[in-house]
Parts: structure tokens; sequence; C-alpha cells
């Protein structure tokens, strides 16, 4: 029972079979009418092949004594003895046979394992629905809900059973169903709705026809009087053609006349004002003459004053022609000093560092020295040499380098050194420039003082003179100024003159302007009265009405002002309609936008109510068929099988494992499926329309939900497995399948007779129909577990096959092999291998 691990085929026949000649496992078939063996064994290439001889099992036929006690004998030779003892050549078994000599539901057949009905095979596989849950009895650890869950349906005999009318189904008679009843129940839920929506469409098509009359009036009386508008607006009219002739007689000869008129009067002002400007200078002149009387002091003075500023004008221009032969300015002069200051200075610093400049310490040879006097700048040579002087020069070449250039000097004229006394001569000489500069700068500002003084004495000069010219034309000016005061009077004559005239005109512009606008109000009122004609036409033209012949006792705004109102009306009546027709259609969703026809289809739908019924009773019948019975079936086979898990657990408590009081298996409905296939087969095929009920609409939809899934349900998923063990009289939480329980032995004998109580359903209860079982490592699973093992074996005819590490108290027969080691591998021969009976051992136990 613990082949674990995820070894492959090949692997576990190279460790069950050590050689190929010598290893062996032979079951004995050992039933009523029959006995045969079937020896397993590993060719070459480590497959597996299959041996039936028709005898009962012989140790003498595969084990040979010696002088050491017993050997295995080759396969050769177990092939000659049983010829030789059973006058019968062992017999192969293809593979295609080996299934049906192992399994079959026929006792004639002669099988290893007499298998009941519940047993399927899977085409020409060599595995079946026993196969699969004996492997799990190998291998525990693959042991999780869904193949417990496969395992109990198998024993159950209802692994196969699947409800598939759900799937690839269409939900037409479902649907038709649920539109029928669905129709009905609606139709009876609006029937007072469906009145007022009646009366409200009458009231709505009363007004629509009025609204239609009135509009039809008001287009009628629109097109005549917009008629006689287009008359009166006409070109050709007496209103246009009367209108167009004032505007011309205003706009050229009236308009013509007033501005010749205004323009001759402002000129005339314009000139008068001019004229009076004259008359107020002359009048100030001849104030400032009669205040310089010959003879007077005034008038003496003013002659006095002539003369003296002619003399200081005369004496002034001579002094400035002077000036300007010379041709200096005080800013040129000005540069010139500021150069004469810093050669000063520099000649004074000179002067004071002479022994110390490079010029004078550059080399001691005075024919080098005079030669890089004449080649160096003054600057350079001004350097202080204390500071510039690296190294004196002792030499010199006609090649003059400098930095990465060369100079070609042999042609450079040598000039002498300067001396202390030429520094000292240059010094004096600049200083006297100097002085002779700044004197020369001061006269220059002195003469632009004496500029500025002529000027100004040139234009006293020039106002005596004018006066003194004044007073001698005196005469004159009085003459000039009557002259002037003449014109002034005839130029406000004809401003006067000017302004009165266009008065004049202006009150006639008024009069012809008053006409004109009396002709274009008229005008105006008729394109007015057009417009507004137009814009309620353009609204009434697209209220959307029925057509009419009919014209109303109503003028044009009597029956455009009643449209407008009826339509108000009618809007509120057409959206009252809509409301009502929208809630009467919220369930029918009848698919027509026309309520008249709407209300027609509704009505007669009404009128039919009663031949609903007998489609509705057809429908729910082949519904019922279709589906509810299958449903009720399947789940009148699912109530069996909770009866089959209750009889189960019944056996289960009959073998307690370890410290578990009570062990139970518990198959817990999966609430959610189990209601819907609940409500499903509780449809009541016998409803009609009139009596159905908030169960039977449950059910239907269900019904509806379920096809909408589109799939078969399987039996598995109408239930969840977990385990329930009371341990010591204390429930325990329950336990998944796939998770150990307890501990590890415990966990792997709760497993063993979970598996075994459902293999024991797969075969026939025969005592001669017995079933092998591998278990190893029993010494863990304790002596309690290993009797209720052995106890359940002998109940319901399985032979088990104990692997342990040591003898343990109940087994019948013990096969004791010596452990293989490195040096001496295992061999199957008397001195490795003992056979050994436990006393008082129950028989078939070993």
């Amino acid at each position: 029972m613990l082949f674990e691990g995820e070894r492959k085929l090949k692997e576990s026949i190279k460790h069950y079979f050590k050689t190929v000649n010598q290893s062996f496992v032979i079951f004995e078939i050992n039933k009523s009418g029959y006995t045969y063996c079937i020896l397993v064994k590993a060719n070459g290439n480590f497959e597996l092949e299959y041996y039936k001889f028709n005898s009962s099992y012989n140790e003498e036929y595969f084990f040979e004594k010696t002088d050491r006690g017993f050997a295995p004998i080759s396969f050769e030779k177990i092939v000659a003895t049983l010829l030789l003892k059973t006058q019968s050549k062992p017999e192969q078994l293809k593979a295609d046979e080996l299934y049906d000599r192992v399994y079959s539901k026929k006792a004639d057949n002669k099988p290893v394992v007499l298998t009941t009905d519940k047993i399927t095979r899977v085409g020409k596989s060599h595995s079946n629905s026993f196969t699969k849950i004996y492997h799990l009895l190998l291998k525990s650890s693959d042991i999780d809900e869904p193949k417990f869950k496969e395992a109990l349906t198998i024993a159950a005999n209802v692994s196969e059973e699947t409800l598939q009318v759900f799937a690839n189904n269409t939900n037409r008679k479902v649907e038709k169903l649920r539109e029928t009843e669905l129709e009905v129940k609606n139709l009876r839920g609006i029937l007072e709705e469906f009145k007022f929506l009646k009366k409200a469409n009458d009231d709505y098509n009363a007004i629509n026809r009025l609204c239609a009359e009135l509009k039809n009036t008001f287009i009628q009386q629109f097109n005549k009087e917009t008629k006689d508008i287009a008359t009166q607006l006409n070109y050709d009219s007496d209103l246009m053609r009367g209108i167009r002739t004032i505007q011309t007689k205003l706009s050229t000869t009236f308009r013509t006349q007033y501005t010749e008129q205004k323009q001759n009067e402002i000129k005339f002002a314009t000139l008068a004002e001019g004229e009076e400007k004259n008359l107020k200078k002359h009048n100030a002149e001849l104030d400032l003459i009669d205040q310089y009387k010959k003879g007077s002091l005034p008038y003496d003075g003013l002659l006095n004053d002539l003369s003296r500023l002619k003399e200081e004008n005369t004496n002034l221009l001579s002094e400035l022609q002077k000036i300007q032969k010379e041709k200096l300015t005080a800013n040129q002069l000005q540069t010139e000093i500021g150069k004469l200051e810093t050669q000063i200075s520099q000649l004074v610093k000179k002067e004071k560092d002479f022994d110390k400049i490079l010029g004078q310490n550059i080399s001691d040879n005075i024919e080098v020295k005079r030669k890089l006097n004449s080649i160096l700048s003054p600057k350079i040579l001004a350097l202080n040499s204390n500071k510039a002087l690296l190294k004196k020069v002792t030499e010199t070449t006609d090649l003059l380098k400098i930095f990465d250039g060369e100079i070609k000097i042999d042609g450079l004229e040598i000039e002498p050194i300067e001396t202390i006394d030429d520094v000292k001569e240059f010094l004096k000489t600049a200083k006297k420039q100097l002085g002779e500069k700044q004197k020369t700068l001061e006269f220059v500002k002195e003469t632009t003082k004496k500029e500025q003084d002529q000027k100004e004495v040139e234009k006293q000069l020039t106002e005596k003179q004018q006066l003194f010219e004044k007073i001698e034309c005196r005469d004159l000016i009085i003459s000039e100024r009557d002259s002037v005061q003449q014109l002034i009077n005839d130029y406000k004559g004809k401003e006067l003159e000017s302004k009165a005239k266009a008065f004049e005109t202006e009150q006639e512009i008024k009069n012809v302007q008053l006409l004109l606008s009396g002709e274009e109000k008229k005008r105006d009122d008729f394109k007015a009265r057009d417009r507004i004609l137009k814009e309620h036409f353009d609204r009434a033209k697209d209220f959307d009405l029925p057509l009419t012949d009919a014209i109303l006792n109503k003028n044009i705004d009597e029956s455009y002002t009643e449209l407008l109102k009826q339509i108000g009306e009618l809007n509120k009546k057409e959206h009252s309609r809509f409301e009502l027709y929208v809630f009467v259609n919220k369930d029918l969703k009848i698919d027509e936008k026309d309520i008249d026809r709407f209300i027609q289809k509704v009505q007669q739908k009404i009128d039919n109510i009663k031949d609903l019924d007998a489609i509705y009773k057809d429908l729910l019948q082949l519904v019922y068929t279709e589906f509810t019975k299958p449903t009720s079936d399947f789940l009148d086979k699912y109530n069996h099988f909770q009866r089959f898990i209750t009889d189960y657990n019944k056996e289960l408590a009959d073998f307690p494992v370890s410290n578990i009081t009570k062990l139970s298996i518990v198959a817990s409905d999966v609430q959610k499926e189990i209601q819907a296939l609940t409500r499903i087969s509780k449809l009541d095929n016998k409803a009609d329309l009139f009596t159905t009920s908030l169960e039977q609409a449950e059910s239907i939809k269900a019904l509806e939900d379920k096809i909408r899934e589109n799939k078969e349900i399987k039996f598995t998923e109408l239930f969840q497995l977990k385990i329930s063990i009371e341990i010591d009289g204390v429930k325990k939480p329950p336990i998944d399948l796939g998770k150990q329980v307890e501990s590890r032995a415990t966990d792997r004998v709760l497993k063993l007779f979970l598996f075994l109580s459902i293999i024991k359903r797969l075969v026939e209860n025969a005592p001669d129909n017995k079933i092998v079982l591998y278990i190893d490592e029993l010494g863990e699973i304790g002596p309690h577990n290993v009797r209720q093992i052995i106890n359940y074996c002998i109940k319901y005819n399985f032979i088990p096959i104990f692997a342990a590490p040591r003898q343990i108290e109940g087994i019948e027969k013990y096969y004791v092999i010596k452990k293989a080691s490195k040096k001496q591998p295992l061999k199957v021969d008397s001195a490795n291998v003992k056979s050994i009976r436990y006393k008082n051992a129950k028989p078939t136990v070993s």
C-alpha cells in the first residue's frame, strides 16, 4: 500500500525483478471449479510478461533443494518442469488477452477477479474503474477529494450519471413558456392604466385635429397677407417711389445748399477771428509807442540805449574775431593738458627710479645695452630691473627670436642710450608746455562768456531798434488798425447772413424729413409685419399635424395665437399619453411606436387572453417532459447516493482505527446546485395562467438559468466530501481528504479502510473471489490496526500480503529474507530466505 514517489515503470520493474531469469511474481487463482496460476516476469527490455499455467502453486516447481537448502529455478527449467508435471506448457498471455483473463463479470470466463456490473472499462485499455481505485491502495498520497468522489460514485453505481438536458439545448420552449406567462400577467396588470391611455389618446387626437385646422387657417391667411405686403414693398409701388423722391431731394438739393451755407458761416467767422488778433496787435503797439513821445525822458533814454548797445556790440565782435583766428576749443585744450600731465607723471617716476629701470641694467656691455634700448619698447625698458631682470644680456646677434618666431635685425639703426640729463630736459619741456596750454584754456573759457554777452547785447539792440522804428511810423500803424477794424465788421456781417440762410434751409430739411419718416414708417411696418408673419409661419409649418382643408372663422393673429395655445395643450396631452404608453408597454415590450396602432394591438391581446392559456399548458407539458422529469430522476439518484453514504458509514463503524472512536464520510450538498435542481424538479405541469404561484415562477427562473449556463451537470458536482472523526468521544473539525488525518500510520489505515470498503462493492461477494492487496511498512501501523486489517480482510475476502521489518502477531506465514548489502546482493535461497508459520494465526494472512 506504500508505492509512493514518481518512479517510472522501468525503474519499478528493475527494482522488483532483479534478474530476468530468476525473479518472478506468481499468483494462484483457486476458485470453485477451476485453479490456475499466472506468473509475472521481466524480459530483457524490462517489460512485463504474463504466463498462465493450469496448476495450483507448488514450491517444487520454482525452487530446488541443494546441499545448502533451496534455490530458485531458472525460467527455462520452470517451463520444462511444468510441462513434465502438468502435461501442459505455460501459455504467454498477449496484451489484449490479459484484461479479459483478470477481470470479468461472468464466472464462466474464469477471471482472477469476478466483478459486478458497476465496473466499466474505457475502450480497449487495460484499466477500468476497479484499477483506478486499486491504484490508490498502492499510492495513498494521490488520494484527494475528486478521486474519493469518483470512487464513491463508482461504488454507488452513479459514476456515469450526468444531467445533460441543459447542455447544447435551446431556451426557446422555456422562453416561450415564460413569455406566455409573463404576457398574460402583464396584460392583466395594465388593464386600468390601459383605459386611461385610451382616454388620453382620444383627447390627444381631438386637440391634434383642432391644431391642424388652426394651422391651415393661419397658412391660408398668411399666403394672402404676405402677397399684399409684397405689392406695397415692390420697387415701383407709389410708396417706394415717393420715398426715393424725398430721399433724392434731401441728399442733393437741400444737403448741398445747407452745406455751402454752413461753410460760409464758418469761413467768415474764422476770417473775423484772424483779423481781431491783428487788431489787438496794432492796439498793443500803439499803447507802447504812446509811452515814447519825442522830447520825453523815455524817448531820450531809448536813444541813449541804442548808442550804448551799438558800441558794446562792436567791441565784443572785434574781440571774438581775434579768438577765432587761433581755431582752438576748450575740449581740445583739455585733452592736450591731460596728455602732458600723464607724460610729466611718468617722467617724474622715471627720474626718481632711473638707476633701477631695466633699460639701464639690462647689460654691462655698453654696445649690447645700446642695441637692446633701440629694439625694446619704452614700456619694457621702464620696468623695474629688480623684478623683471632674471639674467643680464652679454651678447647679441642679428637674428631676434621672439617666442616661436624669428626677426632679422642686421639693418637696425642703433640709437644713443637715454641719460638722466635727457630725462630732466624732457621733464622741463613738458612742464613749460603744460603751463602755456593751461593759460590758453583760461582765455578760451573767457571767450565763451564773451560770445554769450555779445548775443545778449545784439538781442537788446534789435528790440530797441524795432521800437524806435515803430515810433517813427505811428501814423501808418493807426491807419492799418482802422482798416483791420472795418474788415472785421464786414466779415461778421457776412457770417450772420450765412447763419440765417442755413437756419432757414435746416427748417425746410426737418419738414421734409418728417414727411420721409412717415413714409418710411409705413414701409418698415410692412417689413416688420412680413418678418413677424414669416417667423410665425416658420414655426407653424414645423408643427407635425395631420393635413386638413378646414378653415376656421378666425383672423390670422387669432388663429396663430390659438394654435400656439392648443399646441401647448397638445404637448401636455402627448407627454401624459406617452408616459401612460411607456408604463403600459414597460412589461409588454411591444415593438410599436405608433400609439394608435399600439392600442389596437394591446386591445387585441387582451381580447385573446383565454386563447393563451391552452398554449401555456401545452408548453408547460413539453418543458416538464424535457427538463423537469430528468432533473427529478437525477435528484432521486442523488438521494439514493446519500443513503449509500449512510450504509457506507455504518460499515466503517465496525472497524475502528487507532484512537478514532467514530469515523464517517460527510457528503454535503452543493447548496446552489441542489437548490436550483430542486426548484426545477418542482415545476408543476398542471398549472394554468390564472393560478401561477411564486414557486412556479422560481422553478421557471431556475430552469432558464441552467439552460443559459449551457453545460452538463456531473454527479460529483452535487456534493463535497469531508472526513468527520471523533477521537475519544470528542468531535473534530471536518478534514480534507487531501491532507493527512492524525498520524501517518492512522492516515494510511483510515484511507485503506475507506477504499477497501469501496473495492469490496465492485466484486462479487463469494468466498473464493478473493482480492489480493499488498501492505508495506507494517511495523509502523501498530498491533491494534493490524488486527483490524486482518479481521476486515477475513470478513470481506481480501488476502493481505505484508512487508514488515519483524514478525508481527497474527500473521499466519512469514518469509524472512536476509537484508542485502553492497558485498552480498539479495538472494532467494535457503541461506537467505526462511519460511516461518506463526502459532495461533488465522489462515490466509501472510
